[in-house]
């Protein structure tokens, strides 16, 4: 009898602990980037799926169009599709627009997205079948984070503020210079094999990454054409500085040449990685997170072409 009532202590204690956790500032911070898609308006205009880079290339605000900024950092291929296959109603019945970003090491194999800890995120925006996690591994973390992760019972002895992007537009150039230097520093430990980005030779380690990746993006845009969505894939820029890692022979084969691998038309595809107005570190956060002063001007350009092939579509 007793050990029944002190079962029932400890799973109540649990309950109050893990609803406890849902109200501290890392919980909310952590669930900050998903809901914009919990609560996403309905007969959207234009959506943006991504990584991190999309996050902060897009600013669908004070602009004609009603979008949303779908993108979830980090994120592959893989949950590009699943999202928008989740969230799609969202969109315009027909001729709604969905942008998907690209970045010069989307192909490749970053370690860090085939970890169980990388999928757990979705488990907020996504179903089961759709998140690549045991069964047991989904419900702990949806509803009992603490238990999951134990670790995180540290947080109730620190007090962390609500974290909103990233929008530094006066930090100096040489601490700018050193967040691109630490970027590069972090594909190359996050991708074996890579020793620096300027080697090609190191392609014929991603060669099956690459045909992965190229599978993916095609699910999303063969979708896309199934529901009659308007799709651009589009290459976001990056500063000079960061640019200048690498070589442009490592840029055809680890971007360009995936990108020519796959179903979509030239002409879905808009280029702006060297794009000269976005080569200034003024413009970024970190050498490759637009700031917001960066993503209103890009946002405005990319409405701009999109608007344009549009016309020349039903011209």
């Amino acid at each position: 009898m007793w050990l029944l009532i002190l079962f029932a202590i400890i799973i109540f204690m649990v309950i109050i602990i893990n609803i406890l956790y849902r109200h501290t500032s890392q919980y909310k911070n952590e669930q900050s980037q998903y809901l914009r898609l919990k609560h996403m308006e309905k007969n959207l205009d234009i959506v943006n799926i991504g990584s991190g880079p999309s996050l902060y290339a897009f600013d669908w605000e004070n602009t004609n169009l009603q979008g949303c900024n779908m993108a979830i950092w980090p994120e592959d291929f893989r949950y590009d599709y699943r999202i928008l296959k989740e969230y799609y109603p969202c969109l315009k019945k027909r001729d709604g627009i969905v942008i998907q970003a690209i970045s010069p090491l989307s192909f490749a194999n970053n370690s860090y997205i085939h970890s169980t800890n990388f999928s757990e995120k979705y488990v907020y925006i996504l179903p089961y079948e759709e998140v690549d996690l045991p069964f047991l591994q989904y419900i702990l973390e949806k509803y009992f984070p603490l238990i999951n992760h134990p670790r995180r019972i540290k947080v109730f002895f620190k007090r962390a503020k609500i974290e909103e992007l990233l929008d530094d537009t006066e930090s100096g150039q040489e601490k700018k210079k050193k967040s691109s230097e630490n970027f590069v520093k972090g594909w190359i430990a996050e991708n074996p094999g890579l020793k620096n980005l300027k080697d090609v030779n190191a392609q014929e380690i991603f060669r099956d990454d690459f045909k992965r990746n190229i599978n993916d993006l095609n699910k999303t845009y063969h979708f896309c054409l199934e529901k009659n969505i308007q799709y651009y894939a589009v290459v976001l820029p990056i500063s000079k500085y960061l640019n200048s890692f690498f070589s442009k022979q490592f840029l055809d084969v680890f971007l360009f040449d995936n990108i020519k691998g796959t179903d979509i038309p030239e002409e879905r595809v808009l280029n702006f990685l060297n794009d000269r107005q976005f080569g200034e570190m003024d413009l970024y956060t970190n050498g490759l997170f637009l700031n917001k002063i960066g993503r209103k001007k890009f946002t405005k350009i990319i409405l701009n072409k999109i608007m344009i092939a549009e016309k020349r579509k039903h011209s």
